[in-house]
């Protein structure tokens, strides 16, 4: 079975209340862009990931000295990527950052 058929579609509502909305409207602040929805996006992401991975950093709120380069340096296999190389930061500051906000 590969119709690409929607097994269930958010209201509005619910996508204008959701985070990816929220960095859709960080991306059109930032860039001016018009995306509009997540197909957008992704194209936008991989089109220009530079900007992509450096406001991932920025919208996260990721605590620590970075983001450094903001591609990741590509490896033979997907799993051994390196996210943010030269970025330091402390892995449960980041998370108790996380908690105190929730």
């Amino acid at each position: 079975m590969n119709d690409n058929t929607a097994l269930w579609t958010p209201s509005q509502e619910r996508r204008e209340a959701s985070r990816m909305q929220a960095f859709i409207h960080a991306v059109n602040a930032r860039y001016d862009d018009a995306i509009e929805n997540y197909s957008e996006l992704h194209h936008w992401s991989v089109s220009k990931p530079e900007a992509f991975w450096s406001l991932i950093w920025e919208f996260c709120g990721i605590q620590g000295d970075g983001p450094g380069d903001t591609l990741p340096q590509k490896q033979k296999r997907f799993q051994d990527y390196q996210w943010f190389p030269g970025a330091q930061l402390n892995f449960a500051e980041n998370l108790l950052t996380l908690f105190m906000f929730y």
